[in-house]
């Protein structure tokens, strides 16, 4: 967690830096307020906080969609055919 708080830290300084910062007046900085900050980062409906049980709703794909962790028609058994041995040399 340490090492995450400083590498944010280095993310932070890095933008203050590359955004120009330096330039805002003393004066223009200060608290914020929660409420407009709140409003501005935290839309309903975008990466909405939920708990761990559901991101794993969120993220399993729906059976049949074809994507990795999905379920598959048929049960998702592999075909009992045999592969050529022509392709063998």
């Amino acid at each position: 967690m340490a090492d995450g708080g400083t590498c944010l830290a280095d993310i932070w300084v890095s933008a203050w830096k590359e955004g120009g910062g330096s330039a805002i007046p003393t004066s223009k900085l200060g608290a914020a307020d929660f409420t407009l900050l709140e409003n501005l980062y935290n839309p309903s409906d975008f990466l909405r906080s939920v708990g761990l049980p559901e991101y794993v709703k969120i993220l399993t794909p729906p059976p049949g969609s074809g994507q990795p962790g999905g379920s598959k028609k048929g049960g998702g058994k592999k075909s009992s055919k045999k592969k050529s041995s022509k392709a063998k040399k």
